[in-house]
């Protein structure tokens, strides 16, 4: 823009701009616009540089806690590992993960004393699917999900009833 004004202050054509503007007048508008472009660019490059470092922050802090999740994680660990005999602790840390996988269906709702509330088939419905050309085992897996969930609740506490000499009972 600016050698396109500039060609112009040059040539001494001032139709595009009128007839009534002069040639001081032409320098100064010349002078403005390149002054408010600058002003313009250096908002811009400040308001960037504000942004890059919130998201170097941000960053830092997440590492920070995923470091300090993790660090927890082995502590709980170590707990489970000096409270529990060795073959338990295992049981219950090792097949937790895997499980997670298994029943990501599941969703726990809450744990009133020993009672635990669960749901399954609460999803966010895809409008590019079409439900009705859905098969019925697509359709109902969740159940099925949960049936499996229950079941392995009931191994899982046979296991600690077993090892912990407990009578615990899934009702």
């Amino acid at each position: 823009m600016l050698a396109y004004l500039g060609s112009i202050y040059k040539s001494g054509c001032l139709a595009t701009f009128g007839a009534h503007i002069k040639q001081s007048q032409l320098g100064q508008i010349t002078w403005a616009l390149l002054c408010s472009g600058i002003l313009l660019l250096s908002h811009f490059l400040a308001a960037l540089e504000r942004l890059s470092r919130k998201l170097h922050f941000y960053k830092t802090k997440m590492t920070d806690l995923k470091h300090h999740a993790e660090i927890l994680k082995c502590k709980n660990e170590a707990l489970v590992y000096n409270i529990l005999p060795a073959h338990v602790a295992k049981d219950f840390i090792g097949v937790r993960r895997d499980d997670e996988e298994r029943f990501k269906t599941i969703t726990k709702i809450k744990t009133i004393g020993s009672t635990f509330m669960a749901a399954s088939g609460i999803s966010v419905i895809d409008s590019s699917k079409n439900v009705k050309n859905e098969d019925n085992t697509t359709r109902w897996q969740h159940l099925a999900d949960l049936i499996e969930f229950i079941l392995a609740m009931k191994d899982c506490l046979i296991r600690i009833n077993e090892q912990s000499f407990n009578n615990f009972m899934l009702r």
